[in-house]
């Protein structure tokens, strides 16, 4: 098939030749690197527009690991979706993040009225993107399929999703890998999700997965679920960098959900990473919830959460298992959260040798134990007793 289509493709470039015309003027079939501007006067293969582009590689160009192309895109904002469906070995090259823009048109759909991408990703493998911003209505970029992808320097900002991800792949050949980027969600109708796997393996190095609640979407209501990493399937692996929830507006519902991470038949593995809940409203947050088939596991990682918030529930085990020992180490007070028993650790350094209901200069050791009851879930393994006892 690649045989017949590079023949079609040199055949379809000595007809231009001989006829002196063709359907994208001034861009070669052949082409190895085209450029997007808004401005092509005077530029050989180049495009001004997305859609003009995506007709062109999906009819002439076939681009493939072993004829790969680039796209050089410059500064501006460029109508999207940009489309890969059924292609591989395409580089998007922006002109950095704070300089180059794609962004979704409502047009895409006809007659819609909420879905606006600014990419639409299906079967696209060896696809590598850098250097630009994605933004979108209802989710910035979509994939449905399975390939490879790798994102460097990138922002994606979509309202309901960052990353909208549907179920279908095949799990051993499907990987999108993230280097130094940002993906942000803001309510659209309702919900706020950064990044959403069903599949596959998802990869994030020194990236941020944020997702917000500081305004209310089309429906005025507030947000129904917030999240920034949400796993339905696959695996999620977290190095470095930031998984953040930020509420400043009330839900919707008493039904939604506030939660940073939520595993359910998948894996989430979170190294040196920090984890993070801010929020004003008063409203339950579930740190790391695992559901039936989910497991998170936190290593060396940190978690930044609102001080005296009794509705923080750092492990909420709902069916799964979550591996993330912390110590949060040494203060006055405990740190007021919602654990499981063993998970959490602090010093406490004004106790009495008797027992820290008594004030004093002596540190205890405490370890959570929802068993303590009387001066909350911790056991101080200096007197081997509940703490208050």
């Amino acid at each position: 098939m690649k045989t017949k289509r590079k023949l079609f493709k040199y055949l379809l470039s000595g007809i231009f030749l001989c006829c002196g015309s063709t359907v994208f003027p001034g861009a070669a079939v052949t082409a190895e690197t085209i450029f997007l501007k808004n401005d092509c006067a005077g530029i050989q293969n180049c495009f001004s527009a997305i859609p003009d582009l995506v007709d062109w590689i999906d009819t002439q160009r076939f681009p493939d690991q072993t004829d790969p192309l680039l796209v050089e895109i410059g500064p501006g904002r460029f109508k999207g979706p940009f489309q890969c469906i059924d292609h591989s070995g395409i580089t998007l090259r922006g002109s950095g993040r704070g300089n180059t823009v794609i962004y979704g048109d409502k047009s895409f759909i006809p007659g819609n009225v909420l879905f606006a991408p600014g990419m639409n990703l299906r079967n696209c493998n060896s696809l590598n993107v850098t250097d630009l911003r994605v933004e979108g209505d209802y989710g910035a970029i979509w994939w449905d399929g399975s390939g490879k992808t790798t994102w460097t320097d990138v922002d994606v900002a979509g309202g309901g999703r960052g990353w909208y991800e549907f179920g279908n792949c095949d799990a051993e050949t499907t990987s999108h890998t993230w280097f130094n980027s940002r993906i942000i969600s803001r309510p659209y109708v309702t919900s706020s999700v950064a990044y959403s796997s069903f599949c596959g393996q998802a990869v994030f190095h020194n990236s941020e997965l944020s997702a917000n609640a500081t305004s209310v979407g089309k429906n005025g209501l507030g947000w129904g679920d917030l999240r920034a990493l949400w796993v339905q399937g696959g695996t999620a692996v977290v190095y470095g960098g930031a998984l953040r929830t930020t509420a400043s507006i009330t839900p919707m519902n008493q039904l939604a959900a506030f939660e940073v991470v939520r595993v359910r038949d998948g894996e989430a593995r979170l190294l040196n990473t920090s984890i993070e809940a801010q929020t004003s409203v008063d409203y339950p947050v579930s740190v790391l919830r695992a559901e039936a088939g989910g497991s998170i596991r936190g290593i060396s990682s940190a978690f930044l959460l609102p001080d005296d918030n009794p509705l923080i529930t750092r492990i909420d085990l709902a069916g799964g298992t979550v591996n993330s020992d912390f110590h949060w180490g040494a203060r006055i007070t405990p740190p007021d959260i919602i654990s499981v028993t063993g998970a959490d650790r602090y010093i406490e350094t004004d106790c009495a040798d008797t027992g820290c209901q008594t004030p004093g200069t002596a540190s205890h050791s405490m370890v959570y134990n929802g068993e303590c009851q009387v001066l909350g879930p911790w056991f101080d393994t200096v007197t081997a007793r509940c703490r208050g006892l």
